[in-house]
């Protein structure tokens, strides 16, 4: 038997079982090629076709759970699973117009970096719910930086066949780095030094001179410091200055920066700078880190923030990222 005369069983098998339409589909050519091609020409009693139209409270409730297990999964794999399972035909428009009954929406997906640990993860958490009472206790600190490649502009606008070219600096340049003490209230204390990078002689003035002015024993407001685990940040003098206001110090767990809230406000920081780039010529790197880290500050939704990074509590009082 030839391939081309089995790829013709193959094909008229399929089409006795499903529509037409979605074998066109899978063969990447037109019903009308695919009744002259093969020769399939089944009268709709001969064929078996899917009830198209309506999706009820059962097939939502398998989209649900579908989602859940898959959450990268597209549109087209979503309408095969419904055809799979209840031989219904629907149109991706209308698979979306019931994603609101189903409290779902495309969006960005929190990522965890694969090298982090999940028993040294849940510790942190397990740590934080033992000591977090009320969400204005934390504390976060961070730092970042900005040279002359921050302020590229890598998007724009130009007409098709041009040959439109950005012209940027290739060497960084100098650089500023600052450093951000961030609560559920915004930013409460900041500060920007032309280094290209923050040690120890650098952060334990922060803490000193801008940090403690802010703290406050535990259990009350901003009384609990969450930092990362640069080496700088288990410095003993940080630590001694932070325990000397009676305030608790928390370390993340390793290559977990989604636990901390103030990672997205750093970004909109970057995005500022990059779109006002008037404002550093005018005025210098210094105050537009200072205004950009203000701005961040005054345009987020902090709660709303926090929430995204797992500090809420539940109905029953627990925090929610344990």
């Amino acid at each position: 038997m030839s391939l081309q005369h089995k790829t013709k069983q193959l094909v008229s098998a399929a089409c006795a079982r499903s529509p037409l339409s979605t074998v066109a589909r899978l063969c990447e050519i037109s019903t009308k090629t695919l009744q002259r091609q093969y020769q399939t020409d089944f009268a709709p009693s001969q064929r078996h076709v899917p009830h198209e139209g309506k999706i009820t409270d059962e097939h939502l409730i398998f989209l649900r759970a579908f989602i859940d297990t898959h959450p990268t999964a597209t549109l087209k794999d979503i309408k095969l699973q419904l055809y799979q399972k209840y031989a219904i035909d629907v149109s991706i428009s209308t698979i979306c117009r019931h994603f609101p009954q189903i409290s779902v929406k495309h969006r960005k997906l929190p990522r965890i970096p694969y090298e982090s640990d999940p028993n040294q993860r849940l510790q942190f958490w397990f740590n934080m719910s033992m000591f977090v009472t009320d969400l204005n206790q934390l504390v976060f600190i961070d730092e970042s930086g900005k040279n002359n490649q921050t302020e590229q502009k890598l998007y724009g606008y130009r007409a098709s066949g041009s040959d439109v070219r950005l012209r940027v600096k290739k060497q960084p340049g100098a650089k500023f780095s600052f450093i951000v003490a961030y609560s559920i209230d915004g930013i409460i204390a900041r500060e920007a030094l032309p280094v290209r990078g923050i040690t120890e002689e650098i952060f334990v003035p922060f803490v000193r001179k801008y940090l403690l002015p802010c703290l406050n024993p535990y259990p009350g407001p901003h009384s609990i410091v969450v930092m990362d685990n640069f080496s700088v940040h288990h410095s003993a003098a940080v630590a001694d200055l932070i325990h000397s206001k009676q305030a608790l110090l928390v370390f993340l767990a390793p290559y977990s920066p989604d636990t901390n809230p103030l990672e997205s406000v750093l970004s909109p920081t970057k995005q500022w700078i990059k779109t006002h780039p008037e404002f550093i010529q005018g005025f210098g790197s210094y105050l537009a880190i200072l205004n950009a880290l203000d701005y961040a500050s005054e345009h987020t939704d902090h709660v709303k923030n926090f929430k995204a990074s797992g500090y809420y509590f539940t109905t029953d009082g627990r925090l929610a990222g344990l």
